[in-house]
């Protein structure tokens, strides 16, 4: 699914509008579900990198003394 922008009601019409567009039903609670999964997974990727910039800018400190 496409990354979508707006309030989480946008979103959740846009997500629902490209799934349909697809050829495939969907309901507004199913759409809704799929956003917040995606929501999740792009939180998750955030942390990941912000824990190896620290994680990497630590090591080049560390290095460095």
């Amino acid at each position: 699914m496409p990354p979508t922008t707006g309030t989480f009601e946008e979103r959740v019409a846009q997500a629902r509008r490209n799934i349909i567009e697809a050829g495939q039903v969907i309901s507004v609670e199913e759409a809704a579900a799929r956003v917040i999964e995606n929501d999740r997974r792009e939180s998750e990727r955030l942390e990941r990198e912000r824990r190896d910039r620290r994680q990497s800018r630590s090591g080049t400190y560390k290095r460095r003394r």
